[in-house]
């Protein structure tokens, strides 16, 4: 039986082929519906370039469905072309096969940052590095944060009150990040102590 979030996954996916007039989940860069006809389904699967080991996986589940007729499987382009029975089989339970075979869920999961969070991560884990470095240790990017945070509330509370963000705002945003990291260390010391 194929698992809610799988099901929750393609639903939530749902992509409008116009010629087969069918709904076809299509995920980038995982898995891609490039074509559909009735009885003819050709996908892209990206985690099957030159693996060899997950084309025979998934040729030998795919063949055991009696109601595909064929599988065509390309390691040079991912490429997967399957031919079945489309009164007894749908496509989207092909889809859902590939995707539980090749154990696809979790990189769907994952792909679902944008383009530039992705980036602006990138970014803010290389400043945290380079102000860990640069202070040998003493500080990383939170904690300098949580620095700039509460000196500019404080100021701002004694100079300028009225300004926004206030400085309750911003000594509530230092206190945040302070509870925050107590609750990690607590976590980390009892995960030690196991």
């Amino acid at each position: 039986m194929f698992g809610i979030v799988n099901l929750g996954l393609v639903l939530l996916s749902l992509k409008k082929n116009k010629k087969a007039g069918k709904f076809l989940p299509s995920f980038n860069n995982v898995l891609e519906v490039k074509h559909h006809i009735k009885g003819r389904l050709r996908l892209k699967v990206h985690t099957l370039y030159y693996n060899d080991e997950a084309i025979s996986h998934l040729d030998r589940n795919l063949k055991k469905l009696k109601e595909i007729k064929e599988v065509s499987l390309d390691k040079r382009s991912s490429s997967v072309i399957i031919k079945y029975n489309e009164d007894e089989l749908d496509p989207v339970i092909i889809i859902s096969v590939i995707l539980k075979v090749l154990k696809l869920e979790e990189q769907i999961d994952s792909s679902t940052n944008s383009f530039l969070i992705e980036k602006l991560s990138s970014i803010k884990d290389s400043l945290n590095l380079t102000i860990h470095e640069k202070t040998n240790g003493l500080l990383n990017l939170e904690s300098l944060l949580l620095i700039v945070f509460f000196t500019t509330g404080i100021y701002k509370l004694a100079k300028k009150p009225r300004v926004f963000p206030g400085g309750v705002t911003l000594l509530w945003w230092s206190y945040q990040i302070i509870s925050k990291n107590r609750k990690k260390s607590k976590w980390v010391k009892e995960k030690n102590a196991l």
